[in-house]
């Protein structure tokens, strides 16, 4: 039925948890300013009709679990601070509309799981501090635009199995602290563009399954567990400050391919370690046999063993 919602100013869990619902009528909203979580979990929702949202303040988790939604009408989201979560889990999504996220501070799992899109419009992220999981799973995904994310912190998973992007722009990173899983996944991935990681407290399972990356630059950070593991295609690592090891957690012996410039930025990087417990530095085989016994010693002397 037709509803009277021309004076409403808050549509919270409007429809939550609805998952029958198919269809919605035409919604008086241009009051709202609270649209959070407004068609929650309406996973039998197809189409969403336009909707008057220019005052709203708060998006999050607006359609999350919208698993037959394939569309999204043109929202105006020039006031929207709280953004995140705002398409979780809308696999059946093909396209979004271009969106004024300008004010937004949180773009944290805004896409998580939109199995189904392949592009994302630009958007306004010159706010945001927190990027975690933003395009988490969106296995279709072939391109990034360019966001603003120097104000960003947290950058964890943030990539995690976009299976099929190619391409990723340059990322300001020089706030980060989180890289976690940033990329781990991103199996066609072939180039980073330099990642300032000189905040970053460590780097666990970064670069982990890009199995085509050929080209990463680093600057300081901690190495962490399974941080470059199956880079099979790793050719060159650049490393402009300064490594230092967590346990003996450095292993690139699954990049085979790095050449010998790589290795020696690595090892030049290397946190000086003297009189301090002593790990070991995994290159494997392949790698050390690239390497003279002076260039070994750039490492050993520096209270590290190699393997």
């Amino acid at each position: 039925p037709q509803l009277g919602t021309s004076n409403g100013t808050n549509f919270e869990r409007m429809f939550y948890g609805c998952s029958s619902l198919t269809t919605i009528p035409q919604l008086g909203t241009s009051n709202g300013t609270n649209f959070e979580r407004m068609f929650y979990g309406c996973s039998s929702l197809t189409t969403i009709p336009q909707l008057g949202t220019s005052n709203g303040t708060n998006f999050e988790r607006m359609f999350y679990g919208c698993t037959s939604l394939t569309t999204i009408p043109q929202l105006d989201t020039s006031n929207g601070t709280r953004i995140s979560f705002m398409f979780y889990g809308c696999s059946s999504l093909t396209e979004i509309p271009q969106l004024d996220t300008s004010k937004g501070t949180g773009f944290g799992y805004m896409f998580y799981n939109c199995t189904s899109l392949t592009t994302i419009p630009q958007l306004g992220t010159s706010n945001g501090t927190n990027f975690e999981r933003m395009f988490s799973g969106c296995t279709s995904l072939t391109t990034i635009p360019q966001l603003d994310t120097s104000k960003s912190t947290n950058f964890t998973q943030m990539f995690l199995n976009c299976s099929s992007l190619t391409e990723v722009p340059q990322l300001n990173t020089s706030k980060g602290t989180t890289f976690e899983r940033m990329f781990e996944g991103c199996k066609k991935l072939t180039e980073i563009p330099s990642l300032d990681t000189s905040k970053a407290s460590q780097l666990p399972s970064t670069f982990r399954y890009c199995y085509e990356l050929k080209t990463v630059e680093l600057t300081s950070f901690t190495s962490t567990r399974y941080t470059f593991d199956g880079c099979r295609s790793l050719e060159n690592l650049t490393v402009s400050g300064t490594i230092t090891v967590s346990n003996n957690y450095l292993d690139l012996s699954d990049s085979t391919l790095l050449t010998v410039d790589s290795l020696l930025s690595v090892l030049n990087a290397l946190a000086d370690n003297t009189g301090k417990t002593k790990y070991t530095i995994t290159l494997g085989s392949t790698n050390l046999a690239k390497l003279t016994d002076e260039q070994k010693a750039i490492a050993t002397n520096k209270n590290y063993t190699l393997k």
